[in-house]
C-alpha cells in the first residue's frame, strides 16, 4: 500500500513538469535519434527527460526513506546514454503504452530496469 501511495504521490507531484505533456510516441521518436553522432534536439530532450525523472525519483526516495518507500534502486553509477537506451528499450517493448504521457513512461521504464530486491519475508 505504501508503494502505491508513494507512486501516486510521485506522479502527481511531477505533473507540473510533465515533459511538456508529450506522449510516448513523441518520446520514442526523440530517443531514437542518435546522440553519439551529433547533438540533436530530440536526443537532448530524451536525455533531459531521463535525467529529470531520475533526479526527481531519487529526491523523493531520499525524502521518503524513513517511511521505507523505494520504487527504484538505481545503480551507483550509470551513463546518461544508458538511461536513453533503457527508455528506448521499454518503449519498443510496450508499443501499447505509447499513448501515455512521456514522464510516466520514463518512470515505468526505470521501475522495470532497476527493480529493488525483494526483502525476504520473516
Amino acid at each position: 500500500m505504501k508503494t502505491v501511495i508513494s507512486l501516486l504521490l510521485l506522479v502527481s507531484l511531477s505533473a507540473p513538469a510533465r515533459v511538456f505533456a508529450l506522449t510516448g510516441t513523441d518520446l520514442l521518436a526523440w530517443c531514437e535519434q542518435t546522440v553519439e553522432a551529433e547533438a540533436t534536439l530530440g536526443g537532448g530532450f530524451c536525455l533531459g527527460a531521463a535525467y529529470g525523472v531520475h533526479l526527481t525519483m531519487s529526491t523523493y526516495q531520499s525524502i521518503l526513506k524513513d517511511q521505507d518507500v523505494t520504487l527504484v534502486c538505481f545503480p551507483e553509477a550509470h551513463e546518461p546514454d544508458q538511461m536513453r537506451r533503457i527508455i528506448l528499450s521499454y518503449l519498443r517493448a510496450h508499443p501499447d503504452q505509447l499513448q501515455f504521457e512521456a514522464y510516466a513512461l520514463v518512470i515505468w521504464a526505470f521501475m522495470d530496469a532497476f527493480p529493488c530486491a525483494a526483502e525476504p519475508e520473516s
